[in-house]
């Protein structure tokens, strides 16, 4: 009777460590789906990305352009924000917002469409969704295919970038940037 009592206690044993060891499998393969999808779905968004960018209109030391985000694979928000950045990092595929030039401890950013930037935020991503940079970045929200009017005033030194953000399940991710 023991033996038996036993035997159905390793059995109920290890039908539990089966269920708990299905359950911890099954949300890391959801939670690598959802990653990868996620990936698939920004690096599809950064292949369509094409930028056009008017010629340059100087007065004294500021310049203004005309620059119309479009995507072949996307059509709806996009959010950009331009800064800059020491002129020796120009050509840079790796540039980040960690690069840029700053007074009193805050980023210094050029003006789009005559306005400050509105969307306030603190982790930005990478495509393959590795964090690019963590602390206050401000980004302006726009949609595809709207122009923008980029009025830049570099420092001495400096040079300016664009970086492209969309918003996938709550998480900025850059799709491209254009140095301007």
């Amino acid at each position: 009777m023991e033996s038996s009592v036993i035997a159905f206690i390793l059995i109920i044993a290890t039908i539990l460590i089966g269920l708990v060891v299905f359950s911890l499998s099954s949300i890391y393969a959801t939670y690598q789906y959802t990653r990868v999808n996620l990936q698939q779905q920004a690096e599809s968004i950064s292949n369509g990305l094409y930028i056009s960018i008017s010629n340059n209109v100087t007065a004294g030391s500021t310049i203004s352009l005309f620059l119309v985000p479009q995507d072949f694979n996307y059509n709806g928000t996009i959010y950009l924000t331009v800064f800059y950045v020491p002129s020796s990092l120009k050509g840079n595929q790796m540039i980040t917002p960690q690069f840029a030039y700053t007074q009193n401890g805050e980023i210094v950013y050029a003006t789009v469409n005559g306005s400050a930037p509105n969307v306030p935020v603190t982790t930005l991503y990478f495509t393959n969704l590795n964090i690019m940079y963590q602390g206050e970045m401000k980004l302006w929200k726009t949609i595809t295919g709207a122009p923008q009017v980029i009025t830049l005033s570099p420092p001495a030194g400096y040079t300016s970038v664009v970086l492209f953000f969309v918003q996938i399940q709550n998480k900025f991710v850059e799709v491209g940037y254009e140095w301007l």
